[in-house]
């Protein structure tokens, strides 16, 4: 071993022992009680949420149902950075990419107000005297997933509750329940109640979605295409 090979292995003993000794000061100082030591993050499950009463939605009273709230893993409010086991991921208009929100950051308003966002376009909604409704309808109520741009039906100069997605097969034994269903089919599109049959299917190229008065409880019928 030449003079320069000497030196070399000098240096990488003297590194070695220099990488031991550091090693062992730190086992060292890891047994002292006073040395907090990393603590391992715990991912909260389903059991380890507390559980609270969903809050209330008058236009759309059934979010579970309808899909608007989903259920299968626990994740992460976006407002209030809290974990929840129901959270919506449907239509929310905001700068922000937002990916899930909790029920009770969109029933209390915070939500909207955080992100400066809506849960329905306020221009495509039916007229109503009251602003304040719309506020509500707008900012503190789930929304649903249209083919394309959602449309919010009204009645009895109130929204209307939305009560999901329909086909023809489950609107037709409830026909004569709906306040004018003619004319909301011009309104939608022009599809005559005749040939209705024809094109509705729920989670079909031509989907519907059932709203129901929340005054006389008569229906309205929506529609679109993909």
């Amino acid at each position: 071993m030449d003079y320069v090979d000497a030196i070399s292995a000098l240096e990488k003993a003297i590194t070695l022992e220099n990488k031991q000794k550091d090693k062992t000061q730190l086992l060292e100082l890891l047994e002292q009680k006073d040395v907090p030591k990393p603590k391992a993050k715990i991912k909260k499950t389903k059991s380890d949420l507390v559980k609270r009463d969903l809050p209330f939605f008058k236009y759309h009273p059934e979010p579970t149902i309808t899909g608007a709230f989903e259920t299968e893993n626990v994740v992460t409010c976006d407002c209030c950075n809290k974990p929840t086991d129901v959270y919506y991921t449907n239509p929310f208009f905001a700068i922000d990419d937002i990916d899930a929100l909790c029920p009770w950051c969109i029933a209390d308003g915070k939500a909207a107000k955080k992100f400066d966002g809506s849960f329905q376009d306020d221009i495509n909604v039916d007229e109503v005297d009251d602003k304040q409704k719309l506020i509500e309808l707008v900012e503190r109520t789930p929304g649903y997933n249209g083919w394309q741009q959602e449309y919010w039906l009204a009645h009895c100069n109130d929204y209307c509750a939305f009560k999901g997605y329909v086909g023809w097969q489950e609107i037709e034994p409830i026909l004569n329940e709906f306040a004018d269903i003619e004319q909301d089919l011009a309104k939608a599109g022009g599809i005559t109640l005749t040939e209705l049959p024809n094109y509705l299917r729920d989670n079909g190229s031509c989907q519907g979605y059932l709203f129901q008065c929340i005054c006389c409880n008569k229906y309205r019928l929506y529609y679109d295409f993909d």
